[in-house]
């Protein structure tokens, strides 16, 4: 007896698995968010309205969803959730961090026609510490300052917030439905990302546009790297590193990554980009005082002398040992970033997933070895670990639909065996696979 290849019906098989996906990622989804929603804030005994109201909504969410099949559902209902949850929290005014504080007076500075970068910022904690941002963190809010001051600036973070949601919509629009719906799920409904996105911090920021930048490198991976999207990816990459210092590692991973399976030229166009867009950006304040921006950006590694936060420093102090001190902590930061850098890109590493991986394992080894680690941060990282499980599948699918481009098949046949739940393009009577 032969095995039934999914090949057998072509409309039927690619229907079949695209609502098993769709099915699977939908309920985890729900599952997902209802949990965040009941778990609130851990001083809350009883729900915001806001939190009710979704809570209230999610039974009419479950039940269209399991009529209609359709996913549009459950990424609507998430995505205004996550909104909701956020614009509440906005009005509440901003937390602790002082980030977008002195955004806001960088912007005035420069829109005064002073050098932001050898001013005395009045808004910082404590006033006249040193601002160690890029260029392209404060253009980013450049919009929402225009319309609307500091409260532009800060609505700007909610925003980016809300693209990462869309963008996980997308993603799963575009065949990932089991693991894109669950990451739009959890980055909408995680109760720390709702509260980092409000809190004066420009990490959400800074993590949206780094998933700009893996998306970017993964775009060029399904253009076969030609030399525009090897440019787009450069461009968005450059985009990243302009946000924070904080996005170098996993820019570096990509830039080995666009090496290892672009070669030599995509390389060339992608870091050409990279130059190109980081020195456009940089050339005004170059000019006006090139000492005072370049101590600036490197003010970064020791800008906090205290010990706080998330790190291996404070553990250390809880349980009674050791403490490093500020110069020394510095010097064992910069050797344990340049030594796992190192080993990172000497790995042979040629797919996305591992590659993000590598990139997100050095910067948590990096913000784990610090002395001062905000847990803000992890909302730099947190898109790219969620989407690494939706790349994993975009990757798999974009791979079996290469493989059977290339063995002849008819479109259809062909379409259902890249889209199909069983991936194989052959069967026992069909003869030998392709590959």
């Amino acid at each position: 007896m032969h095995e039934r290849s999914v090949l057998a019906e072509p409309g039927e098989a690619r229907l079949r698995a695209m609502l098993e996906d769709i099915d699977i990622g939908g309920w985890l989804a729900l599952v997902i968010f209802g949990s965040l929603l009941l778990t609130g804030r851990s001083s809350d005994l009883l729900p915001s309205p806001a939190r009710l109201i979704l809570l209230l909504a999610w039974p009419i969410v479950a039940v269209v969803f399991a009529w209609s099949r359709r996913p549009i559902t459950v990424a609507t209902y998430c995505i205004a959730g996550g909104f909701l949850l956020r614009l509440v929290d906005f009005w509440l005014g901003g937390g602790g961090s002082d980030v977008l504080s002195v955004t806001n007076e960088w912007l005035q500075t420069i829109s005064n026609g002073g050098n932001p970068y050898d001013h005395f910022y009045l808004s910082s904690i404590p006033p006249g510490s040193p601002v160690p941002y890029p260029p392209v963190q404060f253009l980013a809010h450049l919009p929402g300052y225009l319309v609307g001051g500091l409260v532009g600036v800060r609505f700007t973070e909610v925003v980016a917030a809300l693209g990462v949601m869309m963008t996980f919509a997308v993603l799963a629009w575009r065949g990932a439905w089991s693991t894109a719906l669950p990451a739009l799920a959890l980055y909408a409904g995680l109760t720390n990302l709702i509260e980092l996105s409000v809190d004066g911090s420009n990490d959400t920021g800074s993590g949206a546009v780094l998933l700009l930048a893996v998306l970017g490198a993964w775009w060029a991976t399904t253009r076969d790297f030609d030399d525009r999207s090897a440019r787009v990816a450069g461009l968005t990459s450059a985009l990243a590193l302009g946000m924070k210092q904080t996005t170098l590692f996993v820019i570096l991973m990509l830039a080995a990554y666009i090496w290892r399976r672009g070669g030599r030229a995509a390389f060339i166009q992608y870091a050409f980009a990279v130059v190109v867009v980081l020195g456009v950006v940089s050339a005004v304040f170059l000019v006006l005082d090139p000492i005072a921006y370049l101590l600036a950006l490197v003010s970064v590694s020791g800008i906090h002398a205290n010990v706080y936060g998330w790190n291996v420093w404070v553990f250390a102090g809880q349980i009674g040992l050791p403490v490093i001190g500020q110069a020394d902590g510095i010097i064992l930061e910069v050797v344990v970033t340049m030594v796992a850098m190192a080993t990172a890109l000497l790995l042979p590493l040629r797919r996305i997933g591992p590659t993000l991986v590598g990139g997100i394992v050095v910067t948590l080894l990096v913000l784990f070895v610090a002395r001062w680690t905000t847990h803000a941060y992890f909302a730099i990282v947190a898109p790219i670990i969620l989407a690494i499980p939706i790349l994993v599948t975009l990757e798999r699918r974009h791979e079996a639909w290469g493989a059977v481009r290339r063995s002849n098949l008819p479109a259809s046949q062909a379409l259902d065996a890249a889209l199909g739940s069983n991936l194989a393009i052959s069967t026992p009577r069909d003869g030998p696979a392709n590959s």
